[in-house]
């Protein structure tokens, strides 16, 4: 069986999990508990979106969120929040419609990224409400949320009350993307990243052209990398366009309110910021046509092949020493590579086909977990925000 085949392999940084600590539910049962409605009881809460609920999720991504249930064990709930009153987990369950700007409440997001707004204007309400974490479905959590950034969230003695990671897409730092974020409830930096993405949407329906609204107009386009022969299928506007949740982090980060909220200061001192580079896209920077061509090989980890050699030093060390792998669609557009995460939809089980390196992946994420020190968090990405991009400004104030 695969199974034997796979306990086999023991890559470096990696351990078993103490068998006692194994959740041996069925994912049948794990199913049906995720897709029931949980009231809230604490801040351990993992959240997550998808709009017609678990049930409509990939079949690889409700793989995805049955191993978080198996991984963080009985001490977090796990929720897949949608957006239709007939879910038992839908959005109003948990938060009430008047958190919610009115294009919202009335279904009326349009054209490409009308599903993303919803997931965006969704993730911040739920922490701001109940806190704990909100993370995409399209992860494989490899690290427990308490070693990741959650045991500091949740000692005062620590100045950390956000954690989120971080991914330059500008000439200075200060960027992040909103796939992970973490925070205590009632978080007040929170609150105000919410109400200034609501703002967005006040008079309009479509992301096209949102960056120059004027809470947003001030900050330059975010910049994509270019490589040689290669150009980008979409114009920096509409890619900067897509990013306007992350956008609003940035104004508030750049932002001190006179006699009022200094997110500057917050930004410096209460946000753990760690690394997305290191966190979530280790070993990817080979591109999704060579890792995908990795994954779906037969699992030979003691062969001399150079391709299984390479698999057998990139995918362990994916589960080994990411926080979690993310194999995401995002704004993808014909003429860039088509995404793992487009693969694994298009083939229900090339995400954990028994005896290749993938199956292994699935199977080791269940019954590993990494070396680490009692204590150990991950390493904080320290970022100095330039002094001279700090506006003077209300939260809700255009700069002029």
């Amino acid at each position: 069986m695969a199974s034997n085949q796979y306990a086999d392999f023991v890559p470096p940084k990696l351990r078993p999990i103490d068998p006692s600590r194994l959740v041996t539910d069925t994912d049948e049962d794990i199913a049906s508990a995720v897709r029931t409605f949980q009231p809230v009881t604490s801040q351990r809460n993992l959240w997550a979106f998808w709009h017609s609920g678990f049930d409509g999720l990939p079949p690889w991504c409700k793989r995805n969120v049955i191993a978080w249930v198996r991984k963080l064990g009985p001490s977090w709930t796990v929720r897949v929040v949608g957006r239709s009153e007939n879910l038992p987990n839908d959005v109003y369950q948990y938060a009430g419609p008047e958190n919610f700007p009115e294009c919202f409440r009335e279904n009326k997001f349009q054209g490409k990224g009308a599903k993303q707004r919803t997931s965006d204007m969704i993730r911040l309400v739920l922490l701001y409400l109940h806190g704990g974490v909100y993370m995409d479905v399209s992860c494989i959590l490899c690290r427990s949320l308490d070693d990741i950034c959650f045991r500091q969230i949740e000692d005062p003695s620590t100045p950390w009350e956000i954690a989120m990671m971080e991914m330059q897409s500008r000439d200075q730092p200060g960027q992040i993307i909103n796939s992970f974020i973490a925070c205590s409830r009632r978080n007040p930096f929170i609150k105000h990243w919410h109400d200034i993405f609501c703002n967005l949407w006040t008079d309009s329906t479509i992301q096209k052209g949102i960056h120059a609204h004027p809470l947003l107009r001030h900050l330059p386009l975010v910049q994509f990398p270019t490589e040689e022969n290669w150009t980008a299928p979409f114009s920096a506007e509409d890619w900067t366009d897509y990013s306007s949740h992350m956008l609003c982090f940035e104004r508030l980060s750049l932002l001190s309110e006179p006699n009022g909220f200094d997110g500057a200061d917050y930004f410096h001192n209460h946000i753990l910021l760690m690394s997305a580079n290191r966190e979530i896209f280790h070993m990817q920077e080979i591109g999704e046509d060579h890792l995908f061509d990795l994954l779906v090989l037969p699992f030979e980890p003691h062969s001399s092949d150079a391709q299984q050699q390479e698999a057998r030093k990139r995918i362990p060390a994916m589960l080994a020493e990411s926080s979690f792998i993310k194999f995401g669609e995002g704004y993808w557009m014909e003429g860039l590579p088509v995404p793992i995460a487009t693969r694994f939809r298009e083939d229900e089980y090339s995400d954990c086909r028994p005896n290749t390196w993938v199956g292994w992946l699935r199977w080791a994420s269940d019954r590993f977990e990494q070396d680490l020190p009692d204590g150990w968090t991950t390493p904080r990405e320290e970022i100095l925000l330039p002094a001279e991009k700090i506006v003077r400004v209300g939260v809700l104030e255009p700069v002029h």
